[in-house]
């Protein structure tokens, strides 16, 4: 009788389904780069706002102060100090922001640059042009066809685009989708376009783009309004 009542009880407890962990449901960042919404090519060709050709070797940018909304509107996760970080370099990286609650995540808020503006810089995005290190807010550098032949040779120029970080540190918001499943890791693609990244922007004319000249105020706001993410 006793070793019957065990088989009852195993039966009534296989019918169970074991309780999930919230605390598992976590959300993880990946960037996907492209070129007017295909895959950026192996060579990292892409055409600038006069349509040079240009060949992007450096891209890098961070992002912190992320806060996931659902269709609403609505937070469902926040990681006010993960720092997020974009690098042509390493396509397949991603970034774990945390714990969030299930539903569809539609949007997330963000600024440009470190959680904490006065930590000392590092990596790409340190700039040591004016002296004393300080944060970039975007980096790019490549090579651009100075000669006007459409190709890109040794006698062509390099360019540099180097974008300070902003004294005031404004979130803005990516359009990007996903479902989270409760008690499963998310992972959201944030699609960032190359090609945007040069609207308005004549490389050739400023292969040197350091200072904040219009071409490179023209960069920041293509980053935070046309880059970054799907459109509305």
């Amino acid at each position: 009788m006793f070793l019957a009542a065990l088989a009852l009880t195993g039966c009534k407890k296989d019918g169970i389904a074991p309780a999930v962990n919230r605390d598992d449901t976590r959300l993880e960042v990946r960037f996907v780069f492209t070129d007017r919404g295909l895959p950026l090519e192996q060579d990292r060709f892409v055409r600038d706002f006069v349509h040079t050709l240009c060949r992007v070797d450096e891209l890098g940018f961070m992002l912190s102060g992320t806060t996931a909304l659902d269709d609403q509107g609505m937070p469902i996760g926040s990681w006010p100090s993960v720092h997020i970080v974009a690098d042509l370099a390493s396509p397949q990286q991603t970034t774990m922001l945390g714990r969030l609650d299930p539903g569809e995540l539609h949007y997330l808020d963000v600024r440009l640059g470190p959680s904490d503006p006065h930590a000392p810089p590092t990596g790409a995005l340190c700039d040591t042009t004016a002296g004393d290190p300080r944060w970039s807010a975007l980096v790019v550098k490549g090579v651009v066809d100075s000669n006007d032949d459409d190709h890109i040779t040794p006698e062509d120029q390099p360019f540099v685009i180097r974008c300070a970080l902003p004294a005031e540190q404004e979130m803005f918001r990516i359009h990007a989708h996903t479902s989270v499943t409760e008690g499963m890791t998310a992972t959201l693609m944030i699609t960032v376009d190359v090609h945007a990244l040069f609207h308005g922007i004549d490389i050739a004319d400023e292969p040197q783009c350091i200072a904040p000249s219009l071409f490179n105020r023209q960069a920041l706001a293509n980053l935070t309004s046309r880059v970054l993410g799907e459109p509305n």
